[in-house]
């Protein structure tokens, strides 16, 4: 009976964790990076990835999807001061540079990405990795992982960062819209 009922409790918490590990992604649109860029071990993807370009053949195109709950928000909005703290995490799914169809290769340099980042403003809005995972997206093994101190650099305008933290709004702990400087690329 004892066998049973911790068979059963351990089977409640692995679906109860299963559960709570489930990420709902919603998709953000289609983005670009120059053809030559190594897109898989770059910890501020989201923040170089620009919205799409119509030159074909100098750029790499991407899907970008993006979750993000309200937990992790932080911030404060009134006459005083202003700012905000959002944790998002981005999906980056390589696109056949002639169909425009999701790639399934192996190797690093056709990977999908996922990475978390915290956007939080100082003055300026900045992005901030916490972690960086590429796939294999014919296996789903995973090729790299980087996590702990990673540089950071101010949010770019026309970034899909800045579209994700803006698209994820209303924000309960920040009002306004999140704007970054000149764009990268």
């Amino acid at each position: 009976m004892l066998k049973k009922m911790l068979a059963f409790l351990f089977a409640f918490a692995v679906a109860g964790a299963c559960h709570s590990y489930a990420e709902d992604w919603q998709y953000l649109g289609e983005f670009t990076l120059p053809l030559d860029y190594n897109y898989a071990r770059d910890p501020l993807i989201l923040n170089h990835l620009g919205i799409m370009k119509s030159s074909y053949g100098s750029y790499r195109y991407f899907k970008v999807y993006y979750c993000h709950s309200h937990a992790g928000d932080q911030g404060q909005s009134n006459e005083y001061v202003t700012w905000g703290s959002f944790e998002i995490k981005g999906k980056v799914v390589p696109l056949d540079s002639k169909t425009f169809k999701t790639e399934e290769r192996t190797g690093l340099y056709n990977s999908y990405v996922i990475s978390d980042v915290v956007i939080r403003n100082k003055g300026v809005f900045s992005v901030i990795p916490q972690s960086l995972a590429a796939y294999d997206s014919s296996n789903g093994a995973v090729l790299f992982q980087e996590s702990g101190e990673l540089p950071l650099e101010s949010l770019y305008s026309g970034s899909a960062a800045e579209y994700m933290i803006n698209l994820s709004g209303p924000h309960p702990t920040y009002e306004g819209a999140v704007m970054g400087i000149r764009s990268k690329y």
